[in-house]
């Protein structure tokens, strides 16, 4: 090496040099991605309540009987013959899907110190789309910042509901469910603080909104068919919940309160609207005393416990409460109505004074309540096996209700939900192959078009099937069917309807 060539290195190495140990020296920033590609295939033994395509199982569909004879049947005793002796249940098919609309793309974001804080972050994204009509599409899924001083820390952006994520204790089904209606699911908008006074304690406040996870709004439904986060916007705070849970050699206790109004404005539902001026129509101004512009308050509590060894998990969660419609759950809010509110023309009220009362009274709402829990035992690492079960039911409401005008899922007509799903999961490096089958039932209000003509024979003298048996009529006054349903909402007599699903999943993670 020439003199000239050995002085040019010496000068480059100590340029370079420097820049070497200070770019050593300073922690990677930015966005790291990853995700998976997840292939899901099922086959259901009946028609099922599911999204996308039926890939997110919930419960088995309710029966559905011929009540009508063909045309080319004209003598009537054979269209009775024909409608009453035909027991077919027409959601009784199966069917077979397969979809990819779980597989996932995320960024894990790293920042500099900020406040003294450690910066964190998340954004992620799926292709399930929010909705039916859109799935396919890709949906935010989370989108937070986390600032971490060590015993507290800050996170803002869209999350899991703390309902849902308890503390990491949460089904670990293969399908994309993890057991809704059972089990509370969903993400909102939120700002949350965690405090960690002592090691294994954690306690966290959140301040929630809603995005595609969201209470039925009167109006929005009606409409489009869609959850809407007005109602609670309308309510002018935020959804407010407190999680605290302690950790102590593997086993963990915890518990979960949960606190939301909402304000269902701008009723266009033409049943509700003839409390607004007495008579059957499809608006309802908001000047009106009658308008549903009533608050609907709910409360959920969950408690939750976790046991971990080794390859072995032990899981379990209770929740009861209000209003689960948001979360995946059976259930929503009726109008307040009582017997004899809804007998004053039967009573001799004369009709302008039924409009007058209808115009100045201000309606109010009634929520219907839940309760559910699940077990879950887990065993395993590469090979899993594991089996998780629950049961959610439907309590019906605090008040007694106009139970054919219910904005909710299921709220009036199913009353228990049950599932059982064992699994099994075999992962080589990132790669998993998994089988489970999925054993759901759900106990509906009794339908069968026997049994309603029969009851309608008893008042009308004929064996004509009537839309439901829910009242009965005594003498001039209507009543509800206790037998069937309470004026509270509280189903009696019910049928069973149970679906076995297969479901194979694949996933490689990246």
């Amino acid at each position: 090496m020439t003199k000239k060539r050995l002085w040019l290195t010496v000068a480059l190495s100590a340029l370079i040099a420097p820049a070497m140990v200070h770019a050593q020296g300073e922690p990677e920033y930015g966005i790291k991605f990853g995700g998976f590609v997840k292939f899901d295939a099922f086959n259901d033994s009946r028609a099922v309540v599911a999204a996308r395509d039926d890939m997110f199982l919930l419960y088995p569909a309710a029966r559905s009987q011929i009540t009508a004879a063909p045309d080319a049947i004209t003598d009537a005793t054979a269209r009775d013959l024909y409608i009453f002796s035909n027991k077919e249940d027409l959601n009784a098919y199966g069917q077979t899907g397969m979809t990819a609309v779980q597989s996932r793309l995320s960024g894990k974001i790293t920042g500099p110190d900020a406040f003294g804080a450690k910066v964190s972050g998340l954004i992620e994204l799926d292709f399930f789309g929010s909705a039916n009509y859109n799935a396919n599409m890709t949906r935010l899924r989370h989108a937070w910042i986390n600032l971490d001083w060590g015993k507290v820390a800050f996170r803002a952006g869209q999350d899991w509901h703390p309902l849902f994520l308890q503390g990491g204790v949460f089904p670990g089904t293969l399908q994309f469910n993890p057991l809704a209606p059972i089990h509370p699911l969903g993400r909102a908008p939120q700002i949350a603080f965690t405090f960690k006074p002592v090691e294994g304690l954690r306690l966290s406040l959140y301040a929630l909104e809603q995005s595609y996870h969201a209470d039925a709004d009167v109006q929005s439904t009606l409409i489009t068919g869609q959850p809407s986060g007005k109602a609670l916007r309308n309510a002018k705070r935020p959804e407010l919940a407190v999680q605290g849970d302690y950790t102590i050699s593997g086993f963990t206790v915890g518990g979960t309160y949960d606190n939301k109004i909402i304000v269902p404005l701008n009723a266009t539902n033409p049943v509700i609207a003839t409390d607004c001026d007495g008579v059957a129509t499809t608006t309802c101004t908001n000047t009106r005393t009658g308008n549903n512009n009533a608050e609907v308050r709910t409360q959920i509590y969950s408690a939750y416990m976790q046991f971990k060894t080794g390859d072995l998990k032990i899981k379990a969660s209770t929740t009861w409460g209000d209003n689960w419609f948001a979360l995946l759950g059976v259930g929503g809010y009726a109008m307040k109505e009582s017997v004899l509110e809804a007998n004053l023309a039967a009573l001799g009220v004369p009709a302008a004074d039924i409009a007058g009362y209808q115009q100045t009274t201000k309606r109010q709402f009634s929520q219907t309540k839940s309760h559910a829990y699940w077990a879950e035992v887990s065993y395993g690492k590469d090979l899993e096996f594991g089996i998780v079960g629950g049961r959610t039911i439907n309590k019906g409401a605090a008040d007694e209700v106009r139970t054919t005008v219910v904005t909710g899922r299921n709220a009036m007509d199913l009353k228990e939900v049950i599932t059982i799903a064992p699994r099994v999961k075999l992962t080589s490096g990132k790669t998993m192959i998994g089988f489970e089958y999925i054993y759901s039932a759900a106990k509906y209000k009794e339908n069968d078009k026997n049994y309603m003509a029969t009851l309608n024979y008893a008042t009308t003298g004929t064996y004509a099937i009537p839309a439901s048996v829910d009242t009965l009529n005594v003498g001039s006054l209507t009543i509800n069917n206790d037998s069937v349903i309470s004026k509270k909402g509280e189903i009696g007599k019910t049928y069973t309807v149970v679906n076995h699903r297969i479901q194979f999943s694949v996933q490689q993670n990246f």
